[in-house]
């Protein structure tokens, strides 16, 4: 679920945000909104409330602008969730779609509320810009990015990085080394 900085809940796909919260609900009502419970804790003291107006943030960075589709996995080997953020790497010019041009950052903490250590940020564009047919080197970073558990080793430092960069289906091998 994205945010404003303030934690206020927006249910947008397109507009570019600086923060992230969380929502959680019971798999067998999750059609129906008195189920479902906002993230209003903090790293330390995680907590669960009614009402999305008390919803807090898991991850603010006031100078990026991220797609508001993250992707977070659950990482077996390393015993952390792995987030996946898109964003745009130049936020003071007015093209604000990361689509093709978009910055790529992936970030791990114990728990799903953070606190979130960055393992990787491209800075710029990645890997390499825009690209209008499928061309391996040069595909941006997409709209969304995700890492399945499935394509993870078991010790959870190889992984593959899933997006939808160039509109194609783009995979990247990635290793943490720590």
């Amino acid at each position: 679920m994205r945010s404003t900085t303030t934690g206020n809940v927006s249910n947008s796909a397109y507009d570019l945000i600086p923060a992230f919260s969380l929502m959680r609900g019971s798999r067998a009502n999750l059609r129906w909104r008195s189920s479902w419970k906002f993230f209003c804790g903090t790293a330390s003291v995680p907590a669960w409330c009614d009402r999305p107006g008390s919803a807090k943030s898991i991850l603010n960075v006031a100078d990026k602008k991220f797609a508001p589709r993250a992707g977070m996995s659950w990482n077996p080997g390393l015993g952390k969730f792995m987030l996946t953020l898109v964003y745009d790497p130049t936020p003071a010019t007015t093209n604000d779609s990361p689509r093709f041009t978009g910055g790529l950052m992936v970030l791990l903490s114990p728990n799903p509320w953070g606190p979130w250590e960055t393992v990787f940020s491209s800075g710029t564009s990645w890997p390499g810009g825009s690209t209008a047919v499928c061309d391996p080197a040069g595909w941006g970073a997409g709209e969304r990015a995700d890492i399945p558990t499935k394509y993870l080793s078991a010790d959870g430092k190889t992984f593959y990085l899933f997006s939808s960069g160039g509109d194609c289906l783009s995979i990247a091998r990635g290793v943490l080394i720590q």
